[in-house]
């Protein structure tokens, strides 16, 4: 392929110097069959004239005359035809010969000369056109392959990038699972910790109700041992078991029960062997308020003794008498299968 800067160039043909060895070689028996074919033909002897001039001019003899021939039956003169003299070959007619033939020899080898060359020219023409051809396949088969390299370049970074970006997203999940899981950590302990200010809360005023209960209680047991100690110095009204409560009164701890009973919920197992039962001792103010709590018997099922206690104290305040009048200390008993 020539360029603007470059002279064209015909590439080499592959067997070039011996196809020009076997042309030499064709053209040299060619001319050595002509000159054997031109020295073997057959010619005619060349007829030679020679004259012989005599110094003394004479008069030429007159060429005797030919009579016609007579034809005996017409008898008229038949004119005799003159035999044409054949050309006589001369040297130089045999050399123009050969100059003619070896003029043909050199326009035949100047002709094959024009067509080798023109086949020559043909073939590196058709040679260069291929090289042009598979220069150009090649071309567009690196550029189809550039292409590809682009495109699967271009899918490698969209991967990469797809990747990276799946990765960022999942490193994110991952914190927030993590920010969440911190969070409900932090929710769980605030959570726990107020409920233990919550129990530390209700046990301090619980300890702080029945720290004033007590002191309740004990204010009213003076009271009443004052009052008890003046009725007994001034010789008494009899107003003690007034204050004490009667206890003859056979509905009055019914009622206690029965209300106790009523806030009583329990959904455990009942099927048991016998029928456990739970004492417990309660001390209550003259008003039915509950100051203490005691289990003197348990029933050997935890979660029924905790059922008792917390509708114990939940009946706070309990029944009293019609006339008013309250026990400071009750011993109540549950069954387990009489708790309805």
């Amino acid at each position: 392929m020539s360029t603007a800067a470059s002279p064209y160039f015909v590439p080499h043909e592959p067997g070039r110097w011996r196809a020009l060895t076997l042309a030499a070689i064709v053209h040299v028996a060619l001319i050595a069959f002509l000159w054997i074919g031109v020295h073997w033909q057959n010619e005619t002897p060349i007829a030679v004239e020679a004259e012989i001039w005599d110094m003394q001019n004479r008069d030429a003899a007159p060429k005797p005359l030919q009579s016609a021939p007579v034809d005996p039956k017409i008898e008229k003169p038949v004119a005799v035809k003159s035999t044409p003299k054949l050309p006589v070959k001369t040297e130089e007619t045999q050399q123009e010969r050969l100059q003619e033939k070896a003029a043909k020899v050199e326009i035949a080898l100047e002709q094959e000369k024009k067509r080798k060359a023109a086949l020559l020219l043909a073939a590196e023409t058709k040679k260069a056109d291929a090289a042009k051809q598979k220069k150009e396949a090649e071309d567009k088969a690196n550029a189809q392959k550039l292409s590809e390299k682009n495109a699967e370049s271009a899918k490698n970074k969209k991967d990469l990038q797809d990747k990276e970006l799946a990765q960022k997203l999942a490193e994110q999940k991952a914190e927030i699972a993590k920010r969440k899981k911190e969070l409900e950590e932090q929710e769980s302990a605030q959570k726990l910790a107020i409920e233990k200010l919550e129990k530390k809360k209700l046990a301090d005023q619980q300890k702080a109700k029945e720290a004033a209960d007590q002191q309740a209680l004990e204010n009213d047991r003076d009271a009443d041992m004052k009052r008890l100690l003046n009725q007994a110095g001034s010789g008494g009204t009899g107003d003690a078991p007034k204050a004490m409560g009667a206890r003859g009164d056979p509905n009055y701890k019914g009622m206690i029960i029965h209300k106790i009973k009523s806030n009583l919920s329990y959904g455990g197992d009942t099927n048991v062997s016998g029928n456990p039962q739970a004492d417990f001792t309660i001390t209550q103010l003259p008003t039915g308020e509950i100051v203490g709590l005691k289990i003197t018997k348990s029933s050997g099922v935890p979660a029924y003794d905790d059922a008792v206690e917390k509708a114990i104290r939940k009946s706070s305040p309990l029944p009293r008498r019609k006339d008013g009048t309250v026990d400071r200390e009750i011993t109540a008993t549950f069954k387990l299968k009489e708790s309805n």
